[in-house]
């Protein structure tokens, strides 16, 4: 997303991401990212700081495609930032769910460079 490549951008991860990988980035769409609202600003206007983590906590290291993940659901990963996520099925849906009430539903694997988004 357009939003996506932004932000990695401002928040200085380019160079990180196309480090030794490969990565697995949980990319959230350009909606997501308007469900921020006013608070994109903010983060932009820090982009090493919360933006960072925010971006970093959708990143994995390794290549985790959406087929590997409906193999071996239910399953926990660790983030970049050292979270677990669970990895689980919700009917035909793969969703990642850190057990604080927020989840991602994974849709589709794009392979890239230094990974898959």
């Amino acid at each position: 997303t357009r939003r996506l490549t932004n932000a990695v951008t401002a928040a200085e991860l380019v160079d990180a991401l196309l480090g030794e990988g490969p990565f697995t980035v949980f990319a959230p769409s350009d909606q997501a990212f308007g469900g921020l609202g006013s608070s994109l600003e903010e983060l932009f206007a820090d982009p090493t700081g919360e933006l960072s983590d925010i971006l970093l906590y959708h990143v994995v290291h390794g290549y985790v495609s959406v087929g590997l993940l409906e193999e071996f659901a239910p399953a926990e990963i660790s983030n970049l930032n050292g979270a677990r996520l669970v990895v689980r099925r919700s009917g035909v849906n793969i969703i990642l769910d850190d057990n604080s009430g927020a989840f991602t539903t994974i849709e589709q694997s794009i392979p890239c460079i230094n990974g898959i988004v």
